[in-house]
């Protein structure tokens, strides 16, 4: 997704997945690319997120989430 600073790309992509994970705040706050992959599922799934830079590890939890994408 492209867009300038502050436009609402990170409240779309929240509001689609319907999970707080993104970091907020004033100026530039996502600063990584990101890559999000979705997937439909008729079962209950348990969300999860992985970042290649710390390899084997499912997060499940989003506040952690949001604290490896501000660093």
């Amino acid at each position: 997704m492209l867009g300038g600073q502050s436009a609402g790309k990170s409240s779309v992509l929240e509001s689609i997945i319907g999970i707080e994970m993104l970091p907020r705040g004033d100026g530039v706050v996502t600063r990584r690319p990101l890559e999000l992959r979705l997937n439909h599922s008729q079962e209950k799934i348990e969300p999860w997120a992985k970042f290649e830079e710390v390899p084997g590890k499912k997060f499940t939890d989003f506040l952690e989430v949001k604290s490896t994408i501000e660093f």
